[in-house]
C-alpha cells in the first residue's frame, strides 16, 4: 500500500464522478448515481501514486474514493498518513 496524505485545499474536482455517472448509466448492474446526493471532501495525494478524490454519500454518509481513471479505494489510517487500497467498483457502489 503506498502512503497517502489528506489535501483538503484542492480545489472540488467532480470530473472522477461525473465519469462513474455515466459509466453506471451504461451499466445495468449498477446503481444510478445521483451527483446531487454527494459532496465533495478532498483529495488524496503522495509521491508516485495516482491522486483518489474523496465524496461523502449525503444519505449513507459512506465515502466513495475515486481516482481520475475510474478505480474505487478503500482508505484507511490517520490523516496525515492514509492508505488506499483498489476495490472492485461493484464492491464500492454497494454502500449506496
Amino acid at each position: 500500500m503506498d502512503g497517502y496524505r489528506l489535501d483538503l485545499s484542492a480545489p472540488p474536482n467532480w470530473h472522477p464522478l461525473e465519469q462513474l455517472r455515466r459509466l453506471c448509466a451504461q451499466r445495468p448492474e449498477f446503481p444510478f448515481v445521483d451527483l446531487a446526493e454527494f459532496i465533495y471532501c478532498g483529495q488524496l495525494v503522495g509521491a508516485a501514486v495516482p491522486a483518489v478524490v474523496l465524496y461523502k454519500h449525503r444519505r449513507t454518509r459512506g465515502y466513495l474514493c475515486l481516482d481520475a481513471c475510474g478505480h474505487a479505494y478503500v482508505v484507511s489510517g490517520a490523516r496525515n498518513l492514509l492508505e488506499a487500497r483498489i476495490e472492485p467498483l461493484s464492491r464500492a457502489l454497494r454502500r449506496f
